[in-house]
């Protein structure tokens, strides 16, 4: 009994740690530097704040990239190449013009950590389900009005950030139930977008 008991108590801690310790302790690389290195060294590239309105075509050569940090950019939309990134963990779009959560990014299968916070995404379609690794999810000040029932497949998910707007109280109620064992944050909903 003594011994379940502790293996039991391990689980629980371990499973607690590693939503502790889920961080990015990638080396990133300016492109500028990846582009001199050999391509299979690189493994995370950051092309923050360089106002891009796209994804420089040199970047497909980097097949290997585990982290991508392309915060504070002009993205509208992510290239069909970044399908090609299946070993990517990180992704950074933090402050862009996306509208959607396109089929680039929930192609990516090995994504632990989104962050698609200050864009102007509308709705999550069922494509969503398909991030069954993804862990963190950063979806603050979005204007988010549709969120498909494939989300709620997302158990894995320990954090999600939904902070940024005014919802309804159902809306928030029925996330919030969907994920009970997940953080989600959400600023205080008001009972008069309720219909």
């Amino acid at each position: 009994m003594n011994k379940l008991f502790t293996l039991g108590f391990l689980i629980i801690i371990g499973s607690f740690s590693f939503a502790q310790t889920i961080k990015d302790t990638l080396h990133y690389y300016s492109l500028e530097e990846a582009i001199s290195l050999n391509n299979d060294e690189v493994f995370a590239i950051d092309l923050s704040k360089r106002k891009l309105e796209s994804v420089p075509e040199e970047l497909k050569n980097f097949k290997h990239l585990k982290g991508l940090n392309l915060n504070r950019n002009r993205l509208t939309t992510l290239p069909e190449f970044f399908k090609d990134f299946t070993a990517l963990e990180f992704l950074y779009l933090h402050r862009n013009k996306l509208i959607d959560i396109s089929e680039e990014i929930t192609s990516l299968s090995n994504l632990l950590w989104l962050d698609i916070s200050r864009n102007n995404i509308t709705k999550i379609t069922a494509s969503i389900g398909n991030l069954k690794k993804l862990r963190y999810l950063d979806a603050w000040d979005n204007l988010f009005e549709e969120i498909d029932l494939a989300f709620t497949e997302l158990k894995q998910l320990e954090v999600i950030d939904f902070r940024g707007n005014t919802y309804a109280t159902s809306f928030v109620k029925k996330w919030i139930e969907a994920f009970p064992n997940t953080k989600v944050y959400f600023d205080k909903p008001c009972n008069c977008l309720d219909h």
